[in-house]
């Protein structure tokens, strides 16, 4: 037993570098561990991974492309699965260009007072965050007062590139338009996130060096 403690603690030190970027073989090794500690390896595995964030998280990155992840984790992994991965950034990013999201124009800044700011073409956004390490939820409370922004919840996990930043598709889809996308560029992204109930959209960044 104590082989198997000390195997975890190794693996969730390798965790607090890449954090999310292995998570296909963190989940295989999780299946396993918990074979022998009675579901034990999940929940410590996911403490440290989710206080790796917690704490990686902090700086400045730099909008990289678009992001989306699928319950189960399984869909990208086959042809269908790329292919629809492939289309959706596309008009994700036709529709992310319309409010200045694409690269060169477009941040977030993570302080580790819990504040935020955000640049998105011409706007610059702040507010404060919140981050759920046993969930990896995140929650932007958006001060701006004009734009009616609110609070808006997803995930954020650290990848073997960079930061993923992923929201509800039909929340994430009500912000782009406050900000000024076109409904007709957002009209396909939500047709082809039709029957994926537990789908999420959002963007991918690189940190700033």
């Amino acid at each position: 037993m104590k082989k198997i403690f000390l195997m975890l603690l190794l693996l969730g030190s390798a965790l607090c570098a890449e954090a999310q970027g292995l998570k296909g073989l963190l989940n295989a090794a999780k299946d396993v561990a918990d074979e022998v500690t009675d579901g034990k390896a999940s929940e410590f595995l996911d403490k440290v991974t989710g206080a790796a964030t917690e704490h990686l998280i902090v700086g400045t990155w730099n909008y990289a492309q678009p992001a989306m992840t699928f319950e189960g984790g399984d869909l990208l992994s086959n042809v269908a699965g790329e292919a629809l991965a492939a289309k959706l950034s596309t008009k994700l990013q036709s529709a992310y260009n319309f409010v200045g999201i694409k690269e060169g124009a477009c941040s977030f800044t993570f302080n580790e007072d819990n504040t935020f700011s955000a640049v998105m073409g011409s706007r610059t956004l702040s507010g404060t965050y919140a981050y759920d390490t046993t969930t990896f939820a995140i929650t932007l409370n958006f001060d701006s007062k004009l734009l009616k922004l609110g609070t808006m919840t997803g995930y954020a996990y650290i990848t073997a590139t960079g930061l993923d930043l992923v929201f509800d598709c039909t929340r994430l889809v009500k912000m782009l338009t406050t900000l000024g996308a076109k409904v007709s560029a957002l009209s396909s992204v939500t047709s082809l996130m039709q029957g994926y109930d537990k789908a999420n959209i959002g963007f991918s960044f690189t940190k700033n060096k």
